[in-house]
């Protein structure tokens, strides 16, 4: 039990829940018996009765945790080793964890309105990764994250095949001052992903080292290597502009 404990209980699309609850509830049962040897944990949840965790996992040091329905409890109690998570929108909006003990966050499915009461507690984060679904709003102070050197951000919307390709720039909501590595959809620099860019680093104060831009582009790389000769950048995706781009160096 010191390694990987993986349980995924789905719904049926033919009404039996209440079966599946049944052997759900059973199954979690059995397993939490042997809770207190967890170090890292990955439990992928769609109905499932909640009340029968344990109030403590005092070893456990990663999760992954995944929900479709908020559950019945709202803490998992004292986590002291807990130093890495995985978390998608409902786990993180309705469970409360010692975010300032965390070195690493990956938050899945999530609007940026709702890291709001998270990110600000998650004040020692080296690495965070957010999967967001954008909801634009600018009567907030940014995100200030002081010591996440490695920041990756992914399009929900890419990731559910929803048809936005609207620019939005997500950057402007963070500061992060030791960054040196950024993984970014061209999307979420906005209108102007050179000025964008420009921007995030100067108010971060940040010396980036590497950005890899994911998704459709339509900007060319050598626009973005000449804009930011100090920074080495990587590709990882199609670009769909006007000019034939030429192959990487």
């Amino acid at each position: 039990m010191d390694e990987w404990e993986i349980l995924h209980l789905a719904k049926e699309e033919d009404g039996c829940i209440d079966g599946v609850h049944d052997r759900g509830s059973q199954f979690l049962a059995a397993v939490l018996q042997h809770y207190a040897r967890w170090e890292y944990i990955k439990l992928h949840f769609d109905t499932v009765d909640f009340r029968g965790v344990p109030g403590t996992m005092s070893l456990l040091r990663h999760l992954d945790l995944s929900l479709s329905d908020p559950p019945d409890f709202v803490s998992f109690g004292d986590l002291p080793l807990l130093r890495t998570a995985i978390l998608n929108d409902v786990a993180a909006i309705y469970l409360t964890f010692p975010w300032t003990q965390l070195i690493s966050l990956t938050l899945t499915s999530i609007h940026l309105h709702e890291c709001v009461p998270i990110l600000p507690q998650a004040s020692n984060l080296v690495y965070c990764e957010l999967e967001l679904f954008f909801v634009n709003y600018s009567d907030r102070e940014p995100f200030t994250l002081p010591y996440v050197e490695d920041f990756m951000l992914k399009d929900a919307c890419v990731t559910f095949k929803f048809n936005i390709t609207t620019p939005v720039n997500i950057l402007e909501n963070f500061i992060l001052p030791a960054l040196c590595r950024l993984e970014i959809p061209e999307r979420f620099f906005g209108d102007d992903p050179i000025d964008c860019l420009a921007s995030f680093i100067s108010h971060s104060g940040c010396a980036l080292q590497d950005v890899c831009i994911t998704g459709k582009r339509y900007i060319l790389k050598n626009v973005y290597r000449t804009a930011f000769p100090s920074i080495q950048f990587f590709f990882d995706g199609v670009y769909d502009g006007d000019e034939v781009e030429g192959a990487d160096l």
